[in-house]
């Protein structure tokens, strides 16, 4: 009996490989692909059936039984078949001899003979024959082998055949000699599962997948059992097999349907888990499940933490939200009854408004002044002169101002010329200095870029399944239904677009062509599995089936009659899913290759979208992807750029009207961003717009209709907005100088956040001075530097907390983060530095215009000389007279303490709960082509990405030890590398690893393994230091093989090297199928020092991701792939790291978090420190304020959760602005609180809050109101989330808590007033009252507003 043998396979490593399916068939030397197991033998055989011959096997031979076959007599399409035979067991000769003790050691006597057999030499050759291939699959589990070894050479040449087997079926051929057709075989039934059970996890080294989807098809590994591995293997469909082969499983004795008595065949076997002798090692984990260590449990399920049935971080809050709301409702009650039933003259001097004499002397008795109070009043006191003195400097000399600051922003704009703009999301997301980043450079640098992808998801417009049938046309037992994607036409047009497609010319620029430019083709950037031999473009899609060529799908199989059909390219089709290698479909099919062109392999899972339980029939799109060459050569990837352009503007117009096309190419993403940014410069500049027209309009005083024209401010608010983009035009322009590029976060978040900060000191700075009554003694500029000695401090303090904030926040590893903080914290101390300056000199000039009474634009038109109206305007006096006493009011008081208490502690409940990632699907256009691929490759693809697991330089890879802790063949270690790839992919859905892994050491032992007929490595024999691949002409007598010597299944040390060059540079074929050129040619890097022999530098071993769709998954699978890395490391002692494609994008979501609180404490502390010098070493205050704006933070990222926003770059990036803005809303308040010295803290805040609660209102918030709202009807998905959301949010949270809780709170808990101060104030009150004649001791009550205080 002849040997099934491996089906002959031409296998090349293909970008999206994940396993393979084959179809095992017995042949002779051959192993082919079945169709199914139901196809109809052609009725055009030249051979005669016979009825099958009846006999006894007990008592026509021996007790011991006998032989029921012997020899060949007669040669089949597919191999000999053997000769009918009743009698006794034959000797072999003496080649026979040795071939039997080589191929079937288990029947060999203890003492070396042989007994007499039922198979004659020829009968061992072709088995022979057949075992080399399948040493090839099985080689790696050598109980495996052993077991399927002793099986076929029992039914082959056991002396008791006739025990255990029978012919089942007789043919005459045309000679007129008999053969045995069919044979019917009794297998025990635990023998059967025994030998089953010890090839079931075996790994198909041509595929990467089990081997069971090659020998037990059509079930494949999952579905296959004992009795469906027997079955297939005896199949008389198969058309590699010379006779069927009925295997039956039985537990006792056994009838064919006779009277006649069989006893199953059993022998000993070997479990996968032990070795079957002392010179072979037992399987290894990757080949034998049992033989795995135990697998580590899988990660507990996070707990949900309960009390009560309610979410712990909510039943907590709600616990201390109530204990507090309690404590705090006592306290006010308590103190409402001591005031109302036992006042004293203590309470109502610290209630009193307005500060009298007595009150400062009450004071004043309580103790001196501390050190840090003179020490914080004085330099108060300097901040004030200092800024009095340079306004009064910029007032009476704005020319000079003008000028010297135009020139310094001049010469910092002019950097623009150097200004560049990063786009890369490699650049943006990733440090330089990260895990991730130095992983990706490392892989790049030794093994090339990874592949770009081209991809289109195809899907018919006609729904309409498609119906065939096979044999005869009345039969409706043979009509099969199948989906849409396979209807002809479909497909046709398909076929047509890839070739349109691959003819495309892009134009890339080349100033040494014609015209400057010159063409690319596909063919110039496509990767190319098996080049040089093989130029052709890998292309990955089920026209590959056909090699592209759309008349083949007319090709169909009828008998010679034309009344039986046997096969149509529907059938070639899942045939093809079955055997993807298959370099010819079965001979009943339409006889074409399933490789591709290229010669790779096109498997059904990437090539069929929509799908379930590989089910490819019901198949509900066609996947088409081109793999592109992705070099660190510039020129190769401005070639692929040009490629892709050309490519996406044909999809673009190709008509979809019978198939519908999504797709992406590698450019895409990046093309899409920018057009999306450019789409959205209307809607911003709008924005800007709406914020610069308030700004113009609410500067003027409108007293007065007559003088509108006069008192207005339009030239002095264009003059503040021309300011605020200057500072941002300086700032680009310095870091461009300095080589620094920009982000679009730069350009789409720093104007608005300058403008936010800038606006907000233009309104304090001119309602202020507008509000000022001037001394009649007093001069404009006089008035001016008065002014800007008032508010100076306060624009200072926010100013340059803002700035150390974002200063801080470029500490972060995120370059997006890190760029922005830079950019935005010089923005805005050049912001704060302008408009001390210059615009304190343009305020001059138009103070002056207006008291000339010349018009706002047009200046040189003077009209009549009138008093200009001084009256509050609409806003500030309803901050001042209706909401400051109503929001200071005691039940308003308590009821604002409780509402923002709870709203803090409802939002600290939920902050753990927001999502960290980034949907793609937001940062593209609703209107994006992009966006439709994204959503359909969400429901289309089954594909993972690939992941390689990266061993650095350092291991001596022919070192058998050193082998052992990377290899997954016998012999390996049972925590190698290989094996710990293996134990991860059995949780899969945990460890997001999908399969084994695939390894280039196991494959080169196995090719470089000597024996067999024709063994892989081979030399020419004229020159045998050259290598003779396995595809080379009449290599028979041309070659020789390698002289390789092997100990223990492994080559030793001296000949590993040797011939390794080899193995990297052969391409699979049908006689080596474990070439290494195409799958490892990139996954070994040679090293060679001063023309020594080449060692093994660094290499990878694959393997492939399960399906990833959310950034939840990706993280997890990059956290999982890391795990597994750092335990390989520790276990080598050489460096693993795992890398691809995406890690590099995810790994950002690793650390957000911690660069959050990083980020935030870091500019909080920041803020702390500038608030505490600037406002005279004034803890109290200080922490007033950073306690305030820590709160707007963690409402802020509450809002993030109820709103759906991710925790990202993009959203961290905001979060830091954030703070930077808050302060505006806090600091200014808090500091006009702090150097009141009105009565009582209920006074102060009141004091405070009517001075600055006006201007931070029309200055920052109503400012931004209105830009913001414009944002959301923005096309930009991003926009409406990441900016219009949380800007919306930073305004409104920033001012409630600003103009709102702050004012409240500060009356409860503010910092106590300055003694120093007030002692200065005592003094300036005794110089009054003296000069007015007054008793020191007067009982009225002088008021002296906050911002007068030390002005003089």
């Amino acid at each position: 009996m002849n040997f099934p043998s491996v089906f002959r396979l031409s296998c090349s490593y293909i970008l999206f490989c994940t396993q393979d399916l084959f179809v095992f068939s017995a042949a002779e030397g051959n192993l082919s692909i079945a169709s199914s197991l139901t196809t109809t033998p052609s009725p055009s055989s030249p051979l005669t059936t016979l009825r099958p011959r009846r006999y006894n096997t007990i008592s026509e031979n021996s007790t011991n039984g006998s032989c029921v076959m012997y020899g060949q007599c007669a040669e089949g399409a597919n191999g000999a078949y053997n000769c009918p035979y009743y009698g006794a067991p034959k000797a072999l000769d003496g080649s026979g001899v040795s071939l039997f003790k080589e191929m079937c050691p288990s029947m060999i006597n203890k003492d070396g003979s042989v007994v007499d057999l039922c198979c004659d030499t020829n009968q061992l050759k072709a088995l022979k024959a057949g075992m080399d291939m399948v040493t090839t699959l099985l080689g790696g589990c050598p109980s495996c082998l052993r077991n399927f070894m002793t099986l076929f050479c029992e039914m082959t040449c056991s002396p008791i055949q006739s025990t255990f087997a029978y012919p089942a079926e007789f043919a005459v051929s045309d000679d007129n000699v008999t053969y045995v057709k069919a044979l019917g075989v009794f297998l025990d039934t635990k023998y059967a599962t025994e030998a089953y059970n010890s090839c079931k996890s075996v790994l198909n080294p041509s595929t990467n997948g089990p081997v069971m989807d090659l020998m037990c098809s059509p079930f494949g590994s999952k579905n296959c059992s004992a009795d469906k591995w027997f079955t297939f293997l005896g199949n008389p469909t198969n058309p590699g097999t010379p006779f069927a082969v009925n295997f039956t499983l039985s537990t006792g004795g056994a009838s064919n349907g006779s009277a006649e008595i069989f006893a199953p065949l059993t022998v000993s076997t070997t479990p996968c888990y032990k070795a079957i002798d002392e010179e072979h090692d037992a399987c290894s984990c990757t080949d034998c499940t049992e033989a795995c260590p135990a697998r580590p449990p899988p990660p507990a399920e996070p707990n949900v933490c309960l009390i009560l049935g309610v979410d712990c971080a909510w039943a907590i809050c709600v616990f201390i939200y109530c204990g507090l709301s309690s404590l705090f409702i006592a306290y006010v009650v308590q103190k409402w009854l001591r005031q109302n039933i036992g006042s004293s003259n203590n309470s109502l001097r610290k209630d009193s408004p307005t500060r009298s004499l007595e009150d400062v002397d009450y004071i004043m008795a309580a103790g001196d002044y501390s050190k840090f109070e003179e020490a914080g009043a004085r330099l108060d006191d300097l901040l004030q002169k200092f800024f009095y003195r340079w306004g009064f400097f910029c007032a009476k000399h704005p020319i000079i101002v003008l000028l010297g600051s135009a020139l310094l922003l001049v010469v910092c704009c002019m950097g623009w010329m150097f200004f560049s703009v990063t786009t890369d999301p490699v650049e943006l997301w990733s440090s330089p200095v990260s895990r991730a980043r130095i992983e990706k450079n490392y892989f790049d640098q030794h093994f090339g870029r990874f592949y770009r992808t081209e991809q289109l998801i195809i899907r018919p417009t006609n729904t309409t399944p498609v119906s065939t049938w096979t044999g005869f046309e009345d039969s409706p037992d043979t009509i099969t239904q199948y989906s849409a994607v396979f209807r002809k036409e479909f497909l046709e047009e398909v076929f047509r677009m890839e070739r349109d497609i691959m003819g495309l010319l892009g134009n890339v620029s080349d100033p040494r062509a014609p015209g400057g430019y010159r063409p690319v083709s596909l063919q110039d950037v496509c990767f190319q599995a098996l080049a040089p031999q093989n130029q052709n473009c890998t292309t990955v899609s089920v026209s590959q089936y056909f090699q592209g060529n759309e008349s083949l799908l007319n090709e169909e199989n009828w008998d010679d009659f034309h009344l039986q059909r046997f096969a149509t390219y529907i059938d070639h089709i899942m045939y093809c899913t079955n055997n993807p290698t298959s370099t010819a479909d079965a001979d009943k099919l339409v006889g074409m290759p399933c490789l591709g062109v290229s010669g790779a392999p096109v498997f059904p899972w990437v090539v069929f979208g929509g799908f379930e339980d590989g089910k490819y029939g019901n198949a509900s799109a066609l996947i088409v992807t081109f793999p592109v060459n992705n070099p660190l050569n510039q020129t190769k990837t401005d070639e692929a750029l040009a490629w892709e352009e050309a490519a996406i503007k044909y999809l673009k117009a190709y008509n979809q009207s019978n198939i519908t096309i999504s797709f992406m190419m590698e450019r895409s993403i990046e093309d899409e961003i920018n057009r999306e940014s450019q789409a959205d410069v209307k809607t911003v500049l709008l924005s800007y717009i709406v914020m610069f027209v308030y700004i113009t309009v609410t500067l003027g005083q409108y007293g007065n209709w007559k003088r509108c024209l006069i008192d207005s401010k339009i030239t002095l608010g264009l003059a503040g907005v021309l300011i605020v983009f200057a500072s941002f035009g300086a700032s680009v322009g310095f870091y461009s100088y300095i080589g620094l590029p920009a982000t679009l976060i730069i350009i789409e978040v720093i104007p608005f956040l300058v403008l936010a900060v800038g606006v907000d000191n233009i309104f304090i700075l001119v309602q202020t001075f507008q509000r000022d009554q001037q001394d009649s003694h007093e001069s404009v500029d006089d008035q001016v530097a008065r002014v800007v000695g008032k508010v100076g401090p306060s624009m200072l303090l926010t100013s340059l907390s803002e700035s150390c904030c974002f200063f801080i926040g470029a500490l972060s590893t995120m370059p997006a983060v890190k760029i922005f903080s830079l950019y935005a914290a010089l923005a805005v101390f050049i912001d704060f530095l302008l408009q001390i300056s210059c615009f304190v000199s343009l305020m001059t000039l138009d103070a002056k215009r207006q008291e000339s009474s010349r018009l706002d634009f047009l200046c040189c038109v003077k009209f009549s000389k009138k008093s200009t109206d001084n009256s509050p305007d609409i806003l500030y006096t309803f901050v001042s007279r209706v909401y400051t006493p109503f929001v200071t009011s005691k039940a308003v008081r308590v009821l604002v303490l409780l509402v923002f208490s709870g709203w803090l502690l409802a939002s600290i409940a939920v902050i753990n709960k927001i999502n960290v990632g980034f949907d793609q699907k937001i940062s593209m256009p609703e209107d994006s082509y992009v966006l439709d691929y994204m959503t359909n490759m969400e429901e289309y693809l089954s594909v993972g990405a690939p992941v390689y697991f990266v061993v650095e330089d350092g291991m001596d890879y022919s070192n058998r030890l050193q082998q052992n802790k990377l290899c997954g063949t016998a012999g390996c270690d049972q925590e190698s590398l290989m094996a710990q790839i293996t134990l991860a992919s059995f949780g899969s859905n945990y460890t997001k690893i999908a399969q084994k892994g695939s390894s280039w050491l196991d494959d080169y032992i196995a090719w470089l393994r000597p024996g067999g007929s024709n063994p892989c490595c081979q030399v020419l024999k004229a020159d045998p230091s050259q290598f003779c691949p396995s595809s080379q002409i009449n290599r028979e007598q041309l070659c020789e093989p390698c002289n390789a010597t092997y100990e223990r299944s492994r080559p030793v040390q001296g000949d590993f090297m040797k011939y390794l060059p080899f193995f990297l540079s052969d391409n699979p074929t049908v006689a080596c199928p474990k070439g290494g050129h195409a799958r490892y040619g990139s996954a070994v890097e040679l090293v060679s020092h001063n023309g020594s022999q080449p060692t093994v530098g660094a290499s990878h071993f694959a393997t492939y991701h399960t399906v990833l769709k959310k950034s939840a998954e990706y993280t997890t699978a990059l956290k999982e792939a890391h795990a597994i890395a750092d335990n390989i490391t520790a276990m080598l002692g050489v460096k693993v790291f795992p890398y691809s494609v995406f890690y590099v994008f995810y790994e950002q979501y690793l650390t957000v978090v911690l660069e959050t609180v990083g980020n935030l404490t870091f500019s909080l502390a920041a803020i702390f420190a500038v608030t505490f010098i600037l406002l005279g070493l004034d803890w109290y205050s200080a922490v007033v304020v950073v306690g305030t704006i820590a709160m707007i933070e963690i409402d802020l990222m509450a809002v993030m959760y109820w709103w759906n926003i991710d925790l990202n770059a993009i959203s961290l990036v905001n979060l830091v602005m954030g703070v930077g803005i808050s302060v505006e809303f806090c600091s200014h308040l808090v500091r006009a609180f702090a150097i009141s010295t009105q009565g009582g803290r209920v006074g102060r805040a009141q004091d405070a809050l009517a001075h600055m609660g006006s201007s931070v209102l029309s200055g920052i918030t109503l400012t931004k109101f209105g830009g913001i709202i414009v944002l959301a009807f923005s096309h930009s998905q991003i926009f409406r989330i990441y900016y219009f959301r949380m800007y919306l949010s930073i305004v409104l949270i920033g001012a409630a808590h600003g103009l709102v809780f702050l004012p409240v709170l500060l009356t409860f808990i503010g910092p106590p007033v300055n003694r120093k101060r007030l002692q200065d104030q005592r003094d300036r009150l005794f110089a009054q009252s003296e000069q007015r004649n007054d008793h020191p001791r007067a009982e009225n009550v002088l008021r002296i507003p906050s911002a007068d205080v030390g002005a003089a």
